[in-house]
């Protein structure tokens, strides 16, 4: 060996004065064909350019290796992030399918809740609907006892007649709404003016003697006027009562769905699905 070995790294010192020794065989053509090529421990005169040339082939090699090394560890780690990316896609995709199911399922759940609700509404309509219809037909027979026993009350008469002819014209809830305030109007004006005066009698105790004592009888003009009055005044009584069920049973139907409607997050179902608020009914 000479002096130029100790420049070279301990790591790769062995390497390269094997390759140099090799190197400096090919060169010498008695060595190449004898076989001998000098060992590490042999003292071997070996050109400094040979040694400087094995450095640098040394030097190239490891450094492609490391190279090589480097690129394998890249694309190892790229492959692994691929692989979690993968997952994380997978994982992701699966949450959202999770999720829109879950959205899906709710928003069904919730239209099909409201819907019932708006059901309940439109039937409690319906049934309100029914004792508004209830109350105008009431209308003719009190005119008719009206006009049979009294006449006199022509005004009360002509407003029951206009409030009647206005339900039966009225079209849409709106129109209903405002005409059976008007038969409610005529009906209470009539109560007011015609009940207070005629139908004292009914609670009179000559009527209470005279029904008692003379059933049988063929009863005069003004115990017939007493019955008819008395008879009217129990259908208007029984119609005030089913009227006044029926419009606060629609009012709390009509409260519970505005509630469920306009609460988050129902509210987003109600405007998707075009469900409008009740308004409730006050009427005279």
């Amino acid at each position: 060996m000479n002096n130029f070995d100790n420049s070279i790294p301990e790591d790769i010192a062995d390497e390269v004065l094997k390759l140099a020794s090799y190197l400096h065989a090919q060169q010498n053509q008695e060595g190449c064909l004898l076989g001998k090529l000098p060992t590490p421990d042999q003292d071997v005169e070996i050109p400094p350019e040979l040694i400087e040339e094995a450095l640098e082939k040394v030097k190239e090699k490891r450094f492609q290796e490391k190279i090589r090394k480097e690129q394998a560890e890249i694309k190892q780690k790229k492959a692994k992030q691929k692989q979690t990316r993968s997952l994380l896609i997978q994982i992701g995709a699966g949450a959202t399918v999770a999720i829109t199911i879950g959205i899906t399922c709710w928003g069904i759940n919730t239209a099909n809740f409201l819907a019932t609700k708006h059901e309940k509404v439109e039937t409690a309509w319906v049934d309100l609907e029914n004792k508004f219809q209830q109350r105008a037909d009431l209308i003719p027979y009190i005119v008719k006892v009206t006009e049979t026993y009294a006449p006199e009350y022509e005004d009360v008469i002509i407003q029951l007649n206009e409030a009647r002819d206005a339900y039966l014209e009225a079209e849409g809830k709106d129109e209903k709404l405002e005409a059976i305030t008007q038969v409610n109007e005529a009906i209470d004006k009539f109560g007011i003016n015609v009940f207070d005066y005629e139908v004292v009698a009914i609670n009179n105790s000559y009527y209470n003697s005279y029904r008692r004592n003379y059933g049988s009888y063929r009863r005069n003009y003004e115990t017939r006027k007493i019955e008819a009055f008395d008879k009217l005044y129990t259908d208007v009584v029984r119609s005030n009562n089913t009227f006044t069920s029926a419009l606060s049973k629609y009012n709390e139907t009509a409260e519970s769905y505005n509630e469920e409607i306009t609460s988050f997050p129902n509210i987003i179902i109600s405007i998707m699905t075009g469900l409008e608020y009740a308004m409730p009914i006050v009427t005279y």
